[in-house]
């Protein structure tokens, strides 16, 4: 079993194992809400649509899944066609 958390929390390292998380760019969504709302005071202000990319921090919580499930998945066409540790790692086995 894998388990990933949010907001990368300040323990979430500290944790035995460590917890894989996503980690969302909190600074720049600070940053750029006090601008909006500076900017919302303007005659002619236009509201915008902005995504912000969040980031996948991979600690020791999560492992590709094991070979008997990773054959069954393989075979339904997850992994997009691709070994599933060449899907996990990124690598080009």
């Amino acid at each position: 079993m894998s388990v990933v958390g949010y907001d990368d929390a300040f323990f979430a390292s500290e944790l035995s194992p460590a917890l894989t998380t996503v980690r969302q760019p909190t600074y720049q969504l600070g940053r750029t809400a006090a601008e909006l709302l500076l900017a919302e005071v303007q005659p002619g202000h236009r509201h915008a649509e902005l995504l912000f990319r969040p980031e996948l921090v991979v600690r020791r919580s999560t492992a590709p899944p094991a070979l008997r499930q990773a054959k069954r998945l393989l075979a339904l066409g997850f992994f997009g066609g691709r070994c599933p540790h060449a899907w996990w790692t990124g690598s080009p086995l």
